[in-house]
């Protein structure tokens, strides 16, 4: 039966400041697909901000995103959103705080923030109004938050109680998700809707926000640019995603 191969996207197919994934990295996923495999990509990114040039044109199997949505070739799996009950709470605790929170939607993303200094060519809608912040929260699907910080103790406890947060390692910002929502929730959510072999998934990533997917797969690969703690969570560890090493692992994993 063949493989499910589920790709964390930043840092592991695509290197910071690059446009595009490598041509190399591009054939070898290409490569396992005439082979029968399954290609999907994990990432935290919500569907809005998914960057479809920098695929170079390649077409995955499915798209994770988020840690709430799957779409297989068109067709949506899941989309979990926020709720105004969860998200209302987690920016008024930080409005007024100099702390910029990014709720991600399917269309759209709005920085919510009391001051002026968010503008739009930032990729970003900016609300500086705590009651236009809580229409957007009570009207639009927020699938994601992020709070541009790395959370103290008393704020992670705080934000626990209305849903997940995701610490980061490799960046300032702390992801916020739906409660039990993490990439191994969908990773195995799409291996329970797709009936596959929940023995042949493999999971490749570099950063803490892929340690649930790391941890859940039965073959699990840190890019050669990983932290230590994601390499010592690893089956396998791979090159940088500067030397490629998703090509690397896949064309000696996979031959």
């Amino acid at each position: 039966m063949p493989y499910s191969v589920f790709l964390d996207f930043d840092g592991t197919l695509k290197a910071p400041g690059a446009k595009k994934m490598s041509q190399r990295v591009v054939d070898a996923l290409e490569n396992a697909q005439k082979k029968g495999h399954k290609i999907f990509l994990n990432t935290g990114r919500t569907v809005a901000f998914l960057d479809i040039d920098a695929f170079r044109g390649f077409r995955f199997d499915g798209y994770l995103c988020g840690c709430s949505y799957i779409n297989v070739r068109g067709k949506i799996l899941m989309a979990d959103r926020l709720t105004a009950d969860e998200l209302q709470p987690i920016v008024a605790h930080f409005y007024g705080r100099d702390i910029i929170v990014l709720l991600e939607g399917e269309n759209a993303m709005w920085a919510a923030y009391d001051k002026e200094g968010v503008t739009e060519s930032q990729g970003m809608i900016p609300l500086n109004d705590i009651n236009d912040i809580f229409r957007i929260c009570e009207l639009e699907p927020i699938t994601k938050m992020n709070v541009l910080i790395n959370l103290e103790q008393e704020d992670l406890d705080f934000v626990r109680q209305f849903a997940d947060p995701i610490e980061r390692d490799d960046t300032t910002c702390t992801e916020i998700v739906s409660k039990g929502h993490d990439k191994a929730y969908v990773m195995n959510k799409a291996v329970e809707y797709l009936d596959l072999d929940p023995e042949k998934v493999i999971a490749i990533g570099d950063s803490s926000n892929d340690f649930a997917m790391l941890d859940a797969a039965p073959i699990s690969v840190a890019m050669g640019n990983a932290s230590d703690e994601v390499k010592r969570r690893a089956t396998y560890v791979t090159a940088s995603v500067e030397e490629d090493g998703v090509a690397v692992f896949l064309e000696e994993f996979l031959k």
